[in-house]
């Protein structure tokens, strides 16, 4: 591989109704370095995958979010180095607004809950996002536990999120503590918005406050 090279391309589909994706068959560049973005220029808030490849870790499958589905890659050597090279299918998909197209509900452990406890998982949602273009923007989740044995165990109920990762963690709260109405549904208003722009599983839980005397 060449010492001191630097080049840069930008691919834009042909039609305004597609974005394009990346797909890697073959990937070994030593220590050169390849960094790929959404877009038509080489900006840092719009890499696309990891901050850069090297060695033989190239881009499994990628999307560009950028509005008109271009992407540009730059691929740069500081050193002479050898490698078996790239190859990269850039090819154009339909532009599809990413929206919900599927949602499971089940217990968030097998585990018993302890009396009293603070932010104690009750539920997971599982939320499969399927799209390419823009991103799916949640605000609000409502939940509903007039089917618990006893509501009024809950003192107050919270929402985590903790993305594509199957775990929960106490640290994850997207929502303030809530108290449930009295038919035992709550909804839940996010501190922040969660944005998603990436087709993926992902997940939701329902952690709340348990009082002393719950019944089990």
């Amino acid at each position: 591989i060449t010492k001191n090279f630097s080049g840069t391309i930008t691919f834009v589909p042909a039609s305004a109704s597609d974005v394009l994706t990346l797909s890697t068959s073959e990937f070994g560049i030593g220590t050169a370095r390849m960094i790929i973005y959404s877009g038509r220029e080489a900006n840092e808030a719009n890499i696309l995958g990891k901050s850069y490849y090297s060695g033989v870790s190239g881009p499994k499958t990628l999307v560009s979010k950028a509005d008109d589905g271009s992407v540009t890659i730059v691929y740069t050597t500081q050193s002479y180095s050898s490698g078996s090279g790239f190859a990269i299918a850039v090819s154009p998909v339909a532009a599809v607004p990413f929206a919900i197209a599927e949602a499971s509900v089940s217990a968030a452990s097998e585990l018993d809950v302890v009396r009293g406890s603070q932010d104690a998982p009750l539920a997971k949602a599982a939320v499969t996002v399927e799209g390419t273009r823009g991103a799916l923007v949640i605000e609000r989740v409502a939940a509903d536990f007039s089917a618990s044995t006893s509501t009024a165990d809950i003192m107050a109920a919270s929402l985590f999120f903790t993305g594509t990762a199957d775990s929960f963690s106490a640290t994850s709260a997207v929502s303030a503590k809530t108290a449930l109405e009295e038919d035992g549904s709550v909804v839940f208003t996010l501190n922040t918005p969660v944005s998603i722009d990436e087709a993926g599983t992902y997940y939701f839980w329902v952690g709340a406050d348990l009082s002393s005397d719950t019944e089990p």
